[in-house]
């Protein structure tokens, strides 16, 4: 296997893992905001500032996340276009491996 090949493999693998990750992460964080949510409802003696001040905490949580997911598919975007670029930059190799030893050869020769 070529090593561009390998490249790719590697980057289609690590964006697969960190979107499978980002999946589990927002339903954890989705089962929380209902748990929570459903705690905040039959504790009658928590007064509104602190439930507002819940709340907004909460919003920012997932203001944040969603930053940092675009963020990191920016980030892999980039990544992919950069090692696309090197790849097709990338001097081809000899098919048949006679004529890259004869060449090789040929260079000590002189």
């Amino acid at each position: 296997m070529e090593a561009n090949q390998i490249t790719r493999q590697v980057l289609d693998f690590q964006k697969s893992a960190f979107s499978s990750w980002l999946d589990i992460l927002s339903i954890v964080q989705a089962q929380a905001d209902f748990t929570g949510n459903a705690m905040l409802d039959q504790a009658i003696w928590i007064p509104e500032r602190e439930r507002l001040a819940i709340a907004n905490w909460v919003s920012a949580c997932k203001n944040e996340g969603d930053r940092y997911k675009a963020y990191v598919k920016e980030s892999f975007s980039a990544l992919e276009k950069f090692i696309d670029q090197k790849l097709s930059a990338a001097p081809a190799k000899p098919q048949n491996r006679a004529a890259e030893e004869k060449n090789t050869v040929s260079v000590i020769e002189k």
